[in-house]
């Protein structure tokens, strides 16, 4: 009896993770760099700016969304990004609109494997699917800070980074000490 447990229990949380998306391990440096629209569909907050074309995603800058408004390309920047993972394991994108007026946007990454991206509205409205632009190469990656120093979430060099507790940038990478 105990065996025909075990396997309804096995079979179930197989059904369970194939009817799932997973992510792992996603962060903001996974986002940098430029992202072309594939494809996209529904409503955004019931706005229309034209067909959306690429997201450009700026570490320390401006993440850019452009959008293609008959014949007229229209960039709406946005201060910053951060990503959230929630106890579900669903991401979530949130962008810091420039205009201080205006609200924060929130999407949950539905997709983010092999270079391709989907982002659906909380309301489930609108679906953006985006693939990485690789033509250009990697830039975003700095191989040029110094091996020992540590910064904080905010980018200020911690001034003793072996006593600092946290979430810590080291080498590249966001660790936890």
């Amino acid at each position: 009896m105990k065996k025909l447990y075990l396997a309804l229990t096995l079979a179930l949380v197989c059904l369970t993770a194939n009817a799932q998306n997973y992510i792992f391990g996603l962060d903001e440096l996974g986002l940098l760099g430029t992202w072309n629209v594939t494809g996209s569909f529904g409503t955004f907050n019931g706005q229309s700016r034209g067909a959306m074309q690429s997201v450009q995603f700026a570490d320390g800058n401006y993440t850019k969304f452009t959008y293609l408004d008959g014949t007229e390309t229209v960039d709406v920047f946005f201060k910053g990004y951060w990503v959230t993972v929630a106890k579900t394991d669903k991401y979530f994108l949130h962008l810091l609109p420039w205009n201080g007026n205006e609200s924060i946007v929130n999407f949950r990454i539905k997709e983010f494997a092999d270079g391709s991206m989907t982002l659906t509205t909380y309301d489930g409205n609108g679906t953006i699917m985006l693939a990485k632009d690789t033509s250009a190469g990697v830039n975003a990656a700095r191989m040029d800070a110094p091996k020992g120093k540590a910064y904080g979430l905010n980018g200020t060099e911690l001034p003793t980074p072996d006593a600092a507790t946290g979430i810590v940038i080291r080498d590249g990478r966001k660790v936890v000490q």
